[in-house]
């Protein structure tokens, strides 16, 4: 007890000095002890807050604050403090109430130092015990609530990898899903196998196509499912595919669970493992079949078009956008031979000649690619040996996304044909010549008739005139030989024989006469001067050209000729407009009024009226030609322009009349339509563009 040890805060608390000092001196022995004095619980209040004690020795009895409560308050703000009282008071009750309160000693005065120092080291050793005690439960109490904090920690983690783990498993599953899915989806066959050959899965469709279901495939190998020559195959390709370590198509010919071959193309890859390293095979199987009938059905096809087109009398070009030339059929060969296909020459270098730098001005190809639709025209070409005219349609062509790749040309020879039309069409003309003969021998027998009267009375009146010259004749020589006086009973004789021959020819009625019969028989030979010229257009083909055309003079020129046909019939009555001069050729439009005006009076049955209206629209002329005959009927009306369709009776009408006037306004790039109503009459209606022609119009008829 007198050994040195760890200094101890000892506070000694007595409203009495001389305890105080007892006190002190007897503790004071004791080098570790550190003392501390209060004289009241106010005092050692302010020390237990100023310093920390390890035992506080307390009267019980004290004046304010009782030892008892000031041991209550230590308790309950000092724990760690130990608490011995000191009293004079052995009273039961403060002694149980000391012992409530957890004192470690209780010391009665008066006291020895013995007990005092044995007392105080006593509750020093339980202070330090039950200090330890305390650190040890604190440290335990620590250490188990660490320990269950990890425990807590380590039961949320496991908690955390489990949820993990059920949703990493539900992901799974569902992906699983996806992918089954997914493969049930392809419409095609598909397997996925281990490498040694043992199925795994497969989709719908393969098992479908084996005719097993996919649980019974499962843990199959392919030698029990398949022939030895596709078990070969399958072994060729896997070690390829190991090698290679890529995807791997090829064909075969598999027969299915219908007992029918079919056409394969079968694709291959590895699938890989977590390591990478090559952990199956998955196939696809695509039935192509069907695909090669029908690229076979679509070869035989191709070459039946090629042999149709090869084997057709139309020439039938493939052009790019570029005008150049892809591929020709037969017939373009043996009109074009020395065409060098294989190097694409451009269409105008070829079809010229001498060969163009160009396009051509108006260019079908490029107009059938611009605007999509289909052209068509008529053109002259050069083949080796002669010009020839031809009919050219160019339709463009078209890609997968609908763009233009291209035209596609289709020429016809109609050299022949054209040359056919023009010999009709003359023999039209011939037959019109034919038909209009007698009302033009009509036309000009009447003016040749006076005029032949007329020269039969000159022929009269000379005769008297030269007698009445040679009268005057007379008188001169008489009046010459007459002498100075015995001659002018001669003169007056002479005279009066004059005079009595003037009154005899009627002189003065000669005279006027003569003027009349002369201006008469003028106009009658101007009049047969102009029938003549007018059938020049009908009768003298080497006439027809392009040229600038009066449409209202070649109408009044046409009235001329069918005049006769027209007179007896109709009143004409023309309402011309002030009309611009065209590009056209006169002696076909003269032809197509000639038909129409004709037909018109054949039409009328009695007294009628045929009405001529021309006028300037934007961009063409118009000519209405409308009668007041009987009409046409509808079933009629809608052939009215096919060639050898006609009513009148057998050696009347060739049916060719509309037909050849509708292809000459075709030709002029015009339009004529026809409206009739039976009983009330027919209305021609010619429109003629003002500024531009088709090329054929240039051509002769």
């Amino acid at each position: 007890m007198g050994q040195a040890g760890p200094v101890k805060n000892i506070l000694l608390v007595d409203d009495d000095p001389d305890v105080r000092e007892l006190l002190m001196h007897i503790l004071r022995s004791e080098p570790s002890y550190r003392l501390f004095m209060a004289e009241n619980a106010e005092q050692a209040r302010e020390q237990l807050s100023g310093h920390s004690m390890h035992l506080v020795l307390s009267d019980i009895q004290m004046p304010g604050e009782s030892g008892i409560d000031l041991s209550r308050f230590i308790k309950r703000d000092y724990p760690q403090t130990g608490i011995v009282l000191v009293t004079v008071i052995s009273d039961p009750e403060s002694a149980k109430a000391a012992l409530d309160i957890g004192l470690y000693g209780y010391i009665l005065k008066p006291f020895d130092r013995q007990q005092v120092l044995i007392t105080v080291d006593n509750a020093l050793r339980r202070q330090a015990f039950e200090m330890r005690e305390a650190e040890s439960r604190r440290r335990l109490e620590r250490e188990v609530f660490e320990k269950t904090s990890h425990l807590k920690q380590v039961t949320y983690e496991v908690g955390k990898v489990r949820s993990e783990l059920n949703v990493s498993h539900t992901i799974l599953h569902e992906q699983v899903l996806l992918l089954q899915t997914l493969l049930d989806a392809i419409p095609h066959p598909v397997f996925y196998r281990d490498l040694e050959g043992f199925f795994l899965g497969c989709n719908d469709a393969f098992a479908q196509f084996i005719k097993l279901e996919k649980k019974q495939l499962i843990g199959r190998n392919l030698t029990a499912l398949a022939s030895a020559e596709i078990i070969q195959t399958a072994k060729q390709t896997d070690a390829a595919l190991l090698q290679r370590e890529a995807k791997i198509s090829y064909d075969a010919q598999i027969r299915g669970a219908d007992r029918i071959d079919h056409d394969v193309v079968i694709t291959k890859a590895f699938y890989k493992d977590a390591m990478g390293q090559p952990a199956g095979i998955v196939g696809i199987i695509m039935d192509i079949t069907e695909r090669k009938r029908s690229e076979a059905a679509l070869q035989a096809s191709e070459e039946k078009i090629r042999r149709l087109i090869d084997n057709i009398n139309i020439g039938v070009v493939l052009i790019d956008p570029d005008l150049k030339l892809l591929e020709m059929n037969r017939q373009m060969n043996a009109w074009f031979p020395q065409t060098p296909i294989e190097r694409s020459p451009r269409c105008y270098e070829i079809f010229h000649s001498p060969a163009r730098s160009g396009p051509c001005e108006f260019c079908p190809t490029m107009e059938a690619m611009r605007s999509r639709r289909c052209q068509e025209t008529t053109t002259k070409l050069y083949r080796p040996d002669r010009w020839c005219d031809f009919r050219v349609v160019t339709s463009p062509l078209y890609d997968r996304n609908g763009n233009v790749a291209g035209a596609i040309m289709m020429l016809e020879d109609i050299t022949g044909k054209l040359n056919m039309e023009r010999e009709l069409m003359q023999s039209q003309k011939m037959a019109s010549i034919g038909q209009l003969a007698a009302g033009v021998a009509h036309e000009i027998n009447n003016p040749t008739g006076f005029v032949s009267s007329n020269l039969k009375t000159l022929d009269d009146y000379q005769k008297d005139l030269n007698r009445l010259i040679e009268a005057y004749q007379k008188l001169r020589q008489a009046v010459k030989e007459l002498p100075a006086v015995s001659g002018c009973a001669d003169v007056g004789r002479v005279i009066g024989d004059i005079e009595s021959l003037e009154d005899e020819i009627d002189i003065d009625y000669v005279r006027n006469d003569l003027k009349e019969l002369l201006a008469e028989s003028m106009e009658g030979t101007e009049r047969i001067k102009r029938i003549v010229e007018d059938m020049k257009y009908f009768a003298h083909p080497g006439q027809d050209k392009v040229q600038d055309t009066d449409i209202n003079k070649g109408l009044n020129s046409t009235l001329n000729i069918v005049n006769n046909e027209l007179k007896y019939k109709a009143v004409v009555i023309k309402e011309f407009g002030e009309l611009p001069i065209i590009s056209a050729n006169p002696q076909q439009l003269n032809q197509v009024f000639a038909n129409i005006l004709v037909n018109a009076a054949q039409a009328i049955e009695s007294r009628g009226e045929i009405r001529i209206k021309t006028q300037h629209l934007d961009d063409c002329v118009q000519i209405h030609i409308s009668d007041t005959g009987c009409g046409i009927p509808d079933h009629h009306l809608q052939r009215i322009f096919e060639p050898f369709f006609t009513t009148k009776e057998v050696g009347k009408g060739t049916g060719l009349g509309m037909n050849i006037a509708y292809n000459i306004i075709k030709k002029h790039g015009g339009d004529i339509k026809v409206q009739s109503q039976v009983g009330q009459g027919t209305q021609f209606t010619i429109r003629l563009p003002v500024d531009q022609i088709q090329d054929e119009a240039h051509e002769d008829a």
